[in-house]
């Protein structure tokens, strides 16, 4: 072996010793560049892999936003839609109650004297039954005990003892029991004999004494005068302007309570007045007391 590598050195000029250091350095850096290349390639490998990661990471953000913002946007959607529905059904109620309003019945204050002097006839009755007549109206059938006031063409209508009136409240409708008795007053329309909460529709066990008393003569005698319905405040004002002729029927905290249940007006030589009564004298005076009781309890 030592005269080969002799003779290999003397042919090449180069010592063995330096050209197995050269194969040494060779193979190393073959060795080295095999791991520099293995090296970048799996850092390339990673970045790439970590490149891909990233961008599905963003990815998935991205989607996840989205999911988010499409959940939003449902959730805003359901949202505004039950917030229309309801609105809906708000601004429904509201016309349907500005509809009821618009379409209740109304009446004027009127006395029982007054409603006695402008009706065609004023009865006593005991309801027995109740026909329905369309969808409009319904009749009560009825017996008359007494006949206060008529004239011919109710004469004529009351034979059949029935009294119609409309079929809702909104429209002025009377609603009556079955086995009760009232005073009512009507008009004649048609030869038809008409009620209507406008009128008088008390139970005959409720009216006072004076009322009845009223409705057997004092009411017609006092039918040339007018009873006004005034507020209370305007009282002083009310009664200047009509020269004391008119009687005044004062609201609450008045005595309206008195007025209706006790009161007759009558004319006479200075013009109508509210007659005395024992009853409408008490009722006043229990009326003035509680007055002055509400009075000495204010500030």
């Amino acid at each position: 072996d030592d005269q080969i590598k002799l003779n290999w050195s003397n042919r090449s000029g180069i010592d063995w010793k330096t050209r197995t250091n050269h194969e040494r350095w060779r193979t190393f850096k073959k060795r080295s560049e095999k791991v520099e290349r293995f090296v970048i390639g799996r850092s390339k490998r990673r970045t790439r892999t970590r490149g891909d990661q990233r961008l599905s990471d963003e990815d998935s953000r991205v989607s996840s936003i989205e999911a988010t913002r499409k959940r939003t946007n449902d959730g805003e959607r359901v949202y505004m839609g039950r917030l229309l529905i309801w609105m809906h059904f708000l601004l429904l109620t509201l016309l349907l109650v500005s509809v009821q309003k618009a379409a209740a019945c109304s009446c004027a204050q009127a006395h029982p004297q007054t409603k006695f002097c402008e009706s065609d006839f004023v009865v006593v009755v005991r309801v027995k039954k109740v026909l329905p007549v369309n969808d409009y109206e319904i009749a009560y059938k009825v017996k008359i005990n007494r006949v206060f006031k008529s004239n011919p063409k109710a004469d004529m209508a009351l034979m059949q003892n029935l009294l119609r009136t409309p079929s809702t409240d909104s429209m002025c409708g009377v609603t009556l029991n079955v086995g009760d008795t009232y005073v009512l007053n009507g008009r004649i329309v048609s030869g038809r004999a008409l009620i209507s909460t406008c009128g008088l529709s008390i139970r005959w066990a409720d009216t006072t004494t004076r009322q009845r008393k009223g409705l057997r003569q004092l009411y017609q005698q006092g039918c040339v005068c007018d009873i006004l319905y005034t507020h209370w405040r305007r009282k002083g004002a009310v009664l200047e302007s009509s020269g004391g002729k008119n009687c005044l029927w004062e609201s609450t905290p008045g005595p309206q309570d008195c007025q209706e249940k006790y009161g007759v007006c009558m004319a006479s030589h200075s013009g109508c007045s509210w007659i005395p009564s024992v009853p409408y004298k008490n009722c006043i005076k229990e009326y003035q007391r509680k007055r002055e009781q509400q009075r000495s309890r204010e500030p």
